[in-house]
């Protein structure tokens, strides 16, 4: 029962860093690559999940 156990804590430990830390680093390359203009990127695509969901 513990080796289930710590073989599952060890897989979702494992997908936590396989998905955060790559989100961290992308999101970190696209905040500098969106430069001062970045809000009217955002802001576009809010509008369009706005209208989208209206």
């Amino acid at each position: 029962m513990n080796t289930i156990t710590i073989t599952v804590a060890l897989f979702g430990t494992t997908m936590f860093a396989c998905v955060n830390v790559p989100s961290t680093i992308l999101s970190d390359f696209s905040h500098i690559l969106r430069g001062p203009f970045g809000f009217l990127i955002i802001g576009v695509f809010l509008y369009m999940l706005m209208i989208s969901l209206g």
